[in-house]
C-alpha cells in the first residue's frame, strides 16, 4: 500500500521532481498516441474518393555519378503502372559515362526527359538548382521527387496520384533504407513518424525528399527555392514553406513506399542530421523545431525518474508505474508503427533509441555546420 501520510510530508524538491515527471509523462504520452499513433493506427478516410482522372505526372530526378544506379533503377521509374507521365532526369554536373548511358536510353524510353548540367569549378551549386532545372523542364502539373538509389513499386506512381485532389497541394510518402545501420534507420523511422504524425494531425512541416510530391504551380506561385539556401535540405525548407492544414494529404499504402539501396554512413547521416539543424532558420515561425519539445520530454522524463529511484521506496515505486505506463504505451504504438510502415524487424531497437534521442539531438546541435 502507498503511505498517503509519507507522500503529504514531501519536501519542496521532490515535490519538484514529481512535478516534472507528470509534465514530461503527459507530453511523452501525447507524442506517442496523437504524434506517433497517428501513424501507427492510420486509416483513408472512407469519405476520401480518387479522382478518376489520369492526369500527366512529372516524376523528377537528379543525378550525380550515379550510373550504376542509373542503369539498374531509372527503368523502374520507367515502368509504373501509369498511362500518362514522363521521368525528367537532370544530370547534375556528373563525370562518369551517366551521360553517354541516358542518350541510349532516351533512344529507348520515350517518356524520359533528359538535362544535362555541365560542370563548372567556377560556378558551385547545390541540389536545390538541379531540382529548379528539373521543375522547369516538367511538362505537368503535378511533380513527383524520389532519388536514382530509390527501388519503386510499379504502383508507387498511382499510389501517390490517388490523391491529387482539387484542393491537395502536397502529397508526402514515406522512405526507408534498408542496408542502412539499425541506428540510422531507427533515427529515420522516428523522424517518419514526427513529420508524417504532424501532417495527419493537420501540421506539416517538412517531407523526405525520396518520396513526396506537389504542384508545380505551386513552385512557381512560391518563387521557387530560397537563394540563401547552400547547406540546407531543400526537401525540408520548401516544404516547410509551402504547406498548411488544408492543402497536405500523407499516402501510407505500402505499395506507394520508397526503399533506398543506398548504405548510409555514419557520416552521411550526421550530414543529414546538420543540414536538417540548418533547415530550421528558414522554417516559418509556427513551424520551427517541431520535434525539439519531444527531444526534451523524454530527457526530463528520464531525469526524473533517475531523481526520485534515490529518494526512498515509495518515490521508487511512483517512478516504476509511471515508466511502466510510458513503455506499455510506446509497445503498443511502435508495434503497430512498425507494421504499417513494413519495418516489423526495427521494434527493440526501437524501444532502445527512444532513450538515445534527445542525446543524438543535443550532440547534433553541438556540432558545427560545415
Amino acid at each position: 500500500m502507498i503511505d498517503l501520510n509519507q507522500l503529504l510530508h514531501l519536501s519542496t524538491l521532490e515535490y519538484t521532481i514529481i512535478a516534472l515527471l507528470l509534465i514530461s509523462f503527459i507530453i511523452q504520452q501525447l507524442y506517442i498516441w496523437n504524434v506517433y499513433g497517428r501513424v501507427a493506427f492510420y486509416k483513408k478516410n472512407k469519405k476520401f474518393v480518387p479522382p478518376v482522372d489520369r492526369d500527366g505526372v512529372s516524376i523528377v530526378i537528379c543525378v550525380r555519378n550515379e550510373k550504376d544506379l542509373l542503369e539498374k533503377n531509372l527503368p523502374l521509374f520507367l515502368a509504373q503502372n501509369y498511362p500518362n507521365y514522363e521521368v525528367v532526369l537532370v544530370n547534375d554536373c556528373s563525370e562518369d559515362d551517366s551521360e553517354l548511358l541516358l542518350g541510349v536510353m532516351k533512344a529507348q524510353y520515350i517518356n524520359l526527359e533528359v538535362r544535362h548540367i555541365p560542370k563548372d569549378d567556377k560556378f558551385q551549386h547545390g541540389k536545390p538548382m538541379a531540382l529548379g532545372v528539373g521543375i522547369k523542364a516538367a511538362k505537368y502539373d503535378w511533380l513527383v521527387f524520389a532519388d536514382i538509389d530509390c527501388t519503386p513499386h510499379s504502383e508507387w506512381l498511382s499510389r501517390m496520384r490517388e490523391n491529387f485532389t482539387a484542393k491537395t497541394s502536397v502529397v508526402l510518402g514515406y522512405a526507408s533504407y534498408p542496408k542502412a545501420s539499425k541506428l540510422i534507420r531507427c533515427d529515420i523511422f522516428y523522424s517518419a513518424l514526427h513529420y508524417l504524425g504532424f501532417a495527419l494531425m493537420k501540421k506539416p512541416y517538412m517531407a523526405n525528399g525520396k518520396n513526396y510530391a506537389y504542384r508545380r504551380k505551386l513552385f512557381f506561385d512560391s518563387k521557387g527555392f530560397d537563394i540563401r539556401m547552400t547547406r540546407e535540405r531543400e526537401d525540408i525548407v520548401f516544404v516547410n514553406k509551402i504547406t498548411n492544414k488544408t492543402n497536405t494529404l500523407v499516402e501510407l499504402r505500402p505499395s506507394s513506399f520508397i526503399k533506398s539501396s543506398r548504405q548510409l554512413t555514419y557520416k552521411d547521416w550526421i550530414q543529414y542530421k546538420k543540414e536538417r539543424k540548418a533547415s530550421f532558420r528558414f522554417y516559418g515561425s509556427k513551424k520551427k523545431h517541431p520535434a525539439f519539445l519531444n527531444s526534451c520530454s523524454i530527457l526530463l522524463f528520464a531525469i526524473a525518474i533517475v531523481l526520485l529511484c534515490t529518494h526512498g521506496i515509495l518515490l521508487s515505486a511512483l517512478a516504476g508505474v509511471f515508466l511502466l505506463i510510458h513503455l506499455i504505451s510506446l509497445i503498443i504504438v511502435l508495434a503497430k508503427a512498425c507494421k504499417k510502415l513494413m519495418e516489423r524487424r526495427l521494434f527493440t531497437n526501437l524501444l532502445f533509441y527512444s532513450i538515445l534521442m534527445p542525446f543524438v539531438s543535443i550532440m547534433i546541435c553541438l556540432q558545427r555546420n560545415r
